[in-house]
């Protein structure tokens, strides 16, 4: 339920009255000062706001340099995943100041904007409302098929032997995990694979090592093969078992801290790509790592480890990143991507935004071939740039609210 202070931009929720800013069910740091700059901005989106009206509206006549409120702007886009030359949220106007142009999904503190919508009694809408039902409609996927086809010719090279690390980037909201996700469901129906899916999380400081790995490990270790896999790490990986109490069988003691043997970080890795090896042997394994922006450094090292690797090895590792987060936070990601592409070890796939034909071409289907009027398509493109997630959100803000309805199968 979104509050009576709250301000909504997908995948965005700035709570004003707690004065902290959430993406999903996940908090993200911001000083309090770039924290009040934002709220300023996107209560009054669509207007331009000078630098003068924003130093005086959040440092309340205190002398302060125009130069921290550049400093507070980029700590935001820094946060956001914005860029000032492709801006989604901040857009600079030259030396005049700043708006807010992203689309905003709900709000009740927000001053009158360009991006508000007529009410359906202005409107003269007294018709039946587009059910929204429960909220989880069904993932369509458009504009992706190269997309898809260059995920399918990855597997494919990995599947005959060549070890490949893909990466799918691109700005929050693109659409990455549900492009991978549609991928993976499509091979889950053919059994041939084995497939594990790890996940980096938001974390401030040194983040547990191997976090995503060990998620993976656990799903093959408690899954259907689970005797066949925890036999191979036995065997080949023993140090990530007796390390890694995700990996244990039920019901097992953990072992003493100062029992563990000392093993160096590049013994780890060797011993995992042993077992991957031989794990391969018997089938493909696709691993999916989202979020890899948030992921620790070992991780990260273990994955240029396997993209090394000299033997012919079934096996495909995709990643998922936002080049804006790994630039703003100086994650070892980015080297480690430039040194993998220099050596053509690893492949990108760089998701844009929507053209206005599949703009179209999505809510045809959300609509299950209604066509929606042209001038409303041209609005959805206009106000969210073919941004998929924003597309999504929009129209969903529109059902729920009655602004968007159907009367005679139109």
């Amino acid at each position: 339920m979104v509050g009576d202070h709250e301000i909504l931009f997908a995948p965005f929720r700035l709570d004003c009255d707690n004065r902290q800013l959430w993406r999903g069910e996940q908090p993200l740091a911001l000083q309090p000062k770039p924290l009040a700059v934002l709220q300023y901005l996107a209560q009054h989106a669509g207007h331009l706001i000078s630098k003068e009206e924003l130093l005086q509206h959040v440092w309340a006549g205190t002398q302060v340099t125009p130069k921290a409120l550049t400093v507070y702007i980029h700590a935001i886009r820094a946060v956001l995943g914005d860029s000032e030359a492709t801006p989604q949220f901040i857009e600079t106007q030259g030396k005049q100041g700043y708006r807010f142009i992203a689309p905003l999904t709900s709000t009740s503190s927000v001053v009158s904007s360009p991006f508000s919508v007529a009410s359906p009694e202005k409107a003269g809408a007294e018709i039946p409302h587009l059910a929204p039902g429960n909220g989880q409609q069904p993932a369509h996927l458009v504009g992706r098929e190269q997309e898809l086809a260059q995920l399918q010719e990855w597997y494919t090279a990995a599947s005959a032997g060549t070890c490949t690390l893909g990466f799918v980037s691109g700005e929050a909201g693109i659409g990455k995990t549900t492009l991978v996700n549609r991928f993976v469901a499509g091979l889950r129906t053919t059994g041939q694979a084995w497939i594990g899916v790890g996940q980096g999380v938001q974390h401030h400081g040194t983040g547990e090592a191997y976090l995503p790995v060990t998620t993976v490990l656990s799903q093959f270790a408690r899954g259907a093969a689970q005797g066949e896999v925890r036999a191979v790490l036995q065997q080949h990986a023993p140090n990530w078992l007796v390390r890694f109490p995700a990996l244990w069988p039920e019901g097992e003691n953990n072992p003493p801290a100062d029992a563990l043997p000392l093993v160096t970080p590049q013994r780890l890795m060797w011993e995992l790509g042993e077992a991957f090896r031989v794990l391969t042997d018997r089938r493909p394994i696709v691993l999916v790592f989202d979020d890899l922006h948030w992921s620790d450094t070992a991780t990260v090292e273990w994955l240029a480890y396997l993209a090394r690797w000299p033997e012919p090895l079934r096996l495909l590792m995709i990643g998922t990143y936002r080049p804006a987060d790994v630039i703003a936070s100086g994650h070892p990601l980015r080297a480690t991507i430039q040194e993998l592409r220099g050596k053509g070890q690893s492949a990108e796939l760089r998701l844009e935004l929507l053209n206005k034909q599949q703009v179209h071409d999505y809510c045809t289907q959300r609509f299950a071939g209604r066509v929606l009027p042209s001038r409303v398509l041209t609005l959805l493109y206009r106000r969210t740039d073919g941004h998929p997630l924003f597309l999504v959100r929009l129209l969903e803000y529109l059902v729920q609210q009655g602004f968007l309805t159907q009367t005679e199968g139109q």
